[in-house]
């Protein structure tokens, strides 16, 4: 990754790798990597990092690696930002609600500039 780039992580949870098979009349017919390819054409100053995982511990895990490179203690912040679709997590995963959480704290603030969703069932 280029040091002048923003860097963003796009982070994807169950079955979401089926995009642009799964339900195709809903989720429309593009893959994620189609999706990333377009962003990243369209955005040549940013560079994304794209991963999805079935599993809320890869999810989580990758996640806090992510923070981890962004902990203060560090020099340079390895992404200017996150974008998560934790999918059916979303509703279910409270351990990886937690690690949310530890990343909008630890990343410098309890109301980040961002539109975020936690919600448990």
């Amino acid at each position: 990754m280029e040091a002048n780039r923003l860097n963003i992580l796009i982070v994807n949870g169950p079955n979401l790798n089926l995009i642009g098979r799964r339900s195709p009349i809903w989720y429309g017919k593009r893959s994620m990597e189609q999706i990333v390819s377009d962003l990243q054409k369209a955005h040549p100053n940013i560079h994304f990092t794209y991963f999805q995982s079935n599993h809320e511990g890869a999810l989580i895990d990758r996640l806090q690696e992510a923070g981890l490179n962004n902990d203060e203690n560090t020099i340079d912040k390895l992404y200017a930002g996150i974008i998560l679709n934790a999918g059916g997590y979303t509703h279910t995963g409270i351990a990886l609600r937690d690690t949310v959480e530890w990343l909008r704290h630890s990343s410098g603030g309890g109301s980040p500039e961002r539109h975020h969703k936690t919600r448990t069932v």
